[in-house]
């Protein structure tokens, strides 16, 4: 009998017995699955992992998968012969790298999920046996190439790109090539080779340097890898592009009524498959026209050049019409320039530029300038008195023939007489005449007074107690043609000397000239703060004069005015970026606050931040309600205070200690404080509100003497809860006489405050810093204005400003400061001087700075611009420059004076002009390079050192520290003691000056 009868025979008594013992309970069939299932394992059964639950799977000891593949795994249980028995719950595990396993069916099967290059073991166990074990070994998958793109086809290369799948991180991409062109039957794989790159799905190559436009090239991409490679090679051939046109310069000659001939270089298209197309529009008929829209021309192509002779042109393109023009060209290679534009008009003769001058009683001189291809052309000028016939029309005046001279028609009118009187003012009109064709490209028309110099009524500048500037303006063509004008000046006090006439009791004073003006410097006035001072111009010109105010024209004339000697009152306010908070009071701290004449005094001691230009608000009563204000104006100790009120007179007493007080910052930022607009705190603080706007103007201020409150404005900068961030602005809306100053400093000296407020020759975010993004930080337009003890950071992308621009701030002074660069946008300046038709005023000081890291293209350090006849420039002393682009550049006769400065390591060069003497004189500076020895002086140069290494110059160079400790500056510098005796940090200066920001 055999073992398996027996067996079933067993189980299925146990069956039975099971049952029997079970016999209350009801089953159905499912029940029954459920006794079978639960039927003890007797130790002759197995357990296998096979591919298939039914029994009719293989037995797995072994298998092989790719990455990304799975493969189900079951736990079959069967008999000793191996024969099925069930689908077996079991535990699974697995170790090795080779991927992850996810149970199924409650342990039944299980899926291993391939995932990475390597071998896993997955086994099955039950009460802690392991009962099978399978290896599974995961190898890469087959590497796949397809997807050939060429792209960025030029005239010297192209760029090819594959798809990639699978493979070993060992696989090599090459692509080989050959050209076709040269051999038809090349072979790529014994050409040249590249490997091609990248990482993830693709890999690519760009060829480039190749030197045959237009050939064919054949390629071929081999990969290569540990597994399988599917797809390699592939094969493909590219044309190279031709070389690009690139057209210039469009040029347009020989106008006449019907045609003009144009022309154009150009270069590139060497395979000759350019069409270059000219269009053209009558801009005249319709103003606008896009040419491309209008008639065309083919263009000829030359050596160098494509040519058209547009001609044979008729109605609606009539004489003197202008036509727009516009070259366009066409290339499958490409195109630059394209298109090229510019306009002309129907005509041979083209008159511009009409000026008239040398004017006198009885002549003119008059002249226009003109283009013509040939010479058949004239001119005509005719005029006629609008004095005596308003509106005249100067065509049916007098006329007198032009002479060519040059590229000008030109004459002199002369020995007019009545109508044409002294005095008349005259309408004149230019005409040309050519048969082929004449256009007018500006205004041909000009009225004049017939008289050698008209004079305005006088204008007063920079007035102070020591003296004024007096001029009166002339046209711009008004000059004395023959130099027999006589002018002079005169002066008195009329306080002194009521009713004084100023041509009999004053020193007589001759014109210094200026820009169109005739001026006077009175430099030594006599006079005491509120004086009124009579001022008298007589002018003598046997050629005649006309008088602008009097509408009179003769041979002599005289002009008034008066002034009052100014005498300033000082006012304070400060600026704290951000701080829109009380910094104290009787309410938050305590104390209590006396106020008698101009002191005030607190019975507490007060934050050491506390200083000069902050607001107090009070209750003088010694109530509640604030009504009060004053401002500091000078520091005695941390209790003890000059104050005065908003006109910078006495405050209002308080009767004796009182306990309702506060203090403010007056404005939160720079922009702000020169616009008068106040610190937002203290319309928010109900309490004061109704004291906050306590600066009236809007703008700017008028504080001259003349027409104004006749004040001195000083602007103390605190640090605040945050930098500066707009821009300082200068206007002019300050209007100013030269005494009333304007000074934006940061607080310092003990008098100003109890802790400083300044850097210390290094930047410092704690203390004061103004940074503005893409604009200029601090804009001034005024004369004696002053920017002290400032850290100014220019940041942002974009470029073409200054951080400090100084228009007409002559003797004024920016010193002290710490200006950088953080910005990467280009044409930057640190500082930017720039002087225009400044009267009675002379040097500004620029010293005691620090610029540095303007080194993208096109920045300055520092440069000075445009000044105008009379203006002695700047004086640039003890400056340390580092890192700028250009460290230095001074524009044409600019008298600029560059003693004491260190300018060192600049991108392109230390100092630079445009060579015809910016420099008045070079004493005593050190450059890292030799640009100086270049440089035109007026007065000269010596003391200076060139080649200097920065190495071993400063303290700490990539601290951006510029202490000096290098013997080249130490006690080597010109002595500047007459104009100033410390350094930027305010220490003082020893009778050795050194050279540079820093004194050792």
């Amino acid at each position: 009998m055999s073992i398996k009868p027996v067996m079933k025979f067993l189980y299925f008594l146990c069956y039975l017995l099971l049952w029997s013992c079970e016999s209350d309970i009801q089953v159905n069939l499912n029940e029954k699955i459920s006794l079978e299932q639960r039927v003890p394992v007797v130790s002759e059964t197995q357990f296998f992992i096979e591919n298939s639950s039914s029994g009719d799977g293989v037995i797995l000891e072994e298998n092989t998968l790719k990455v990304s593949e799975s493969l189900t795994l079951y736990s079959v249980e069967r008999d000793s012969s191996e024969e099925f028995i069930r689908n077996h719950p079991v535990s699974w595990s697995v170790s090795g790298v080779g991927g992850d396993l996810i149970i199924l069916e409650g342990g039944k099967s299980a899926r291993f999920e391939a995932s990475g290059a390597g071998v896993s073991k997955v086994s099955i166990i039950q009460d802690g046996e392991v009962l099978s074990t399978v290896t599974i070994n995961v190898i890469e998958n087959d590497l796949v190439i397809s997807n050939l793109v060429v792209s960025e086809v030029t005239n010297e290369g192209f760029r090819a790109t594959i798809d990639v799948t699978g493979g070993t991180s060992s696989a090599t991409h090459t692509l080989y090539y050959c050209n076709k062109t040269n051999d038809s039957n090349c072979d790529p794989l014994l050409g040249s080779s590249i490997l091609l790159g990248g990482s993830g799905d693709t890999r690519t190559v760009s060829i480039s340097g190749l030197s045959n436009p237009t050939d064919e090239f054949a390629f071929s991409i081999v990969s290569e890898d540990l597994v399988d490679v599917i797809g390699s090679p592939i094969n493909d051939t590219q044309v190279l592009a031709g070389t690009p046109i690139m057209i210039s310069n469009l040029q347009v000659s020989n106008a006449s009524l019907s045609g003009m001939d144009i022309s154009i270089d150009f270069s590139g298209d060497n395979e000759n498959s350019a069409t270059v197309t000219l269009y053209y529009c009558n801009e005249t008929d319709s103003a606008g026209c896009d040419p491309l829209a209008g008639s065309s021309l083919s263009m000829t192509r030359g050596a160098s050049s494509y040519t058209a002779s547009l001609s044979g042109l008729s109605s609606p393109y009539d004489e003197a019409d202008e036509l727009n023009l516009a070259v366009v060209a066409v290339d499958p290679d490409g195109v630059t320039g394209s298109p090229l534009g510019t306009s002309e008009y129907l005509a041979d003769l083209r008159l511009n530029n009409l000026s008239v001058n040398s004017i006198v009683s009885s002549s003119f001189y008059v002249s226009a300038a003109f283009v013509e291809n040939n010479s058949n052309a004239s001119a005509t000028v005719y005029y006629c008195s609008e004095t005596d016939v308003p509106g005249c029309d100067p065509l049916s005046g007098a006329s007198a023939p032009l002479v060519r001279n040059g590229t000008n028609f030109e004459a002199t009118v002369s020995g007019l007489s009545s109508p044409f009187d002294h005095g008349d003012i005259l309408n004149i009109q230019v005409v040309g005449s050519d048969v082929d064709g004449e256009v007018h490209l500006s205004s041909m028309t000009e009225s004049f007074r017939l008289t050698d110099m008209e004079f305005s009524d006088l204008a007063l500048y920079s007035i102070s107690q020591q003296g004024f500037f007096v001029d009166t303006r002339i046209a711009d063509d008004n000059v004395d043609t023959n130099s027999n004008l006589d002018i002079k000046g005169y002066w008195c006090n009329n306080t002194v000397s009521p009713g004084c006439d100023p041509t009999v009791t004053s020193s007589e004073y001759t014109n210094v000239g200026g820009w169109r003006a005739y001026g006077f410097e009175i430099d030594d006035l006599v006079a005491s703060p509120g004086d009124e001072i009579s001022v008298t111009v007589v002018i003598n010109d046997v050629d005649g004069i006309y008088l602008t105010s009097t509408g009179v024209a003769s041979t002599s004339g005289v002009l008034t005015t008066s002034l009052v000697v100014p005498d300033p009152t000082p006012i304070y306010r400060s600026v704290g970026p951000g701080q829109t908070l009380a910094l104290a009071g009787g309410t938050i701290s305590g104390g209590t606050l006396s106020i008698s004449s101009d002191q005030a005094t607190f019975s507490l001691a007060q934050a050491l931040e506390i200083g000069v230009g902050d607001v107090i608000f009070y209750d003088p009563s010694g109530g509640t309600t604030y009504t009060e204000i004053a401002f500091i104006h000078a520091r005695a100790s941390s209790t003890s205070y000059t104050v005065k009120n908003v006109n910078g007179e006495n405050p209002t007493n308080t009767s004796g200690a009182v306990g309702a007080w506060k203090i403010y910052r007056a404005y939160t930022s720079g922009e702000n404080a020169l616009i008068g607009s106040e610190n937002p705190g203290i319309s928010s603080d109900s309490d004061i509100s109704s004291l906050a706007n306590f600066d009236t103007w809007v703008d700017g201020k008028d504080i001259s003497a003349q027409t104004g409150s006749d004040e001195i404005w000083n602007f103390a900068f605190y640090a605040g809860v945050q930098a500066d961030n707009q821009r300082i602005n200068i206007n002019d809306d300050w209007v100013k006489d030269k005494s009333n100053t304007i000074k934006l400093f940061t607080p310092y000296l003990a008098s100003h405050v109890g802790v400083s407020q300044r850097h210390n020759g290094v930047w410092d975010d704690t203390k004061y810093h103004l940074s503005v993004e893409d604009q200029t930080a601090i804009r001034s337009e005024t004369n004696t204005t002053t920017i002290e003890g400032f850290q100014i950071e220019a940041v942002g992308t974009a470029g073409s400003y200054s951080v400090i621009y100084s228009r007409n701030n002559q003797e004024g002074f920016i010193s002290h400061n710490i200006i950088k660069n953080s910005s990467t946008g280009e044409n930057l300046t640190g500082i930017q001087y720039y002087d225009y038709s400044q009267r009675g005023v002379n040097y500004a000081t620029i010293y005691n700075n620090l610029i540095y890291d303007f080194s993208t293209t096109g920045s300055y350090g520092f440069r000075v611009q445009w000044q105008s006849d009379r203006s002695n420039s700047v004086k640039f002393y003890n400056n340390t420059l580092y890192n700028n682009y250009v460290g230095l550049y001074s524009r044409s006769y600019r008298s600029t004076q560059m003693i004491n400065n260190i300018i060192m390591d600049s991108v392109i060069i230390d100092v630079d002009g445009d060579g015809s003497g910016g420099f008045y004189n070079a004493l005593n500076n050190i450059f890292s390079d030799t640009s100086i020895d270049s440089q035109p002086t007026t007065a000269g140069k010596s003391g200076n050192q060139t080649n200097v290494s920065s190495s071993g110059l400063f303290v700490d160079l990539a601290g951006r520290n510029f202490a000096i400790i290098g013997t080249e500056a130490i006690d080597t510098g010109f002595d500047n003691s007459a104009e100033y005796l410390d350094d930027i940090t305010s220490n003082a200066r020893d009778a050795n000056f050194d050279i540079g920001a820093f004194e050792n």
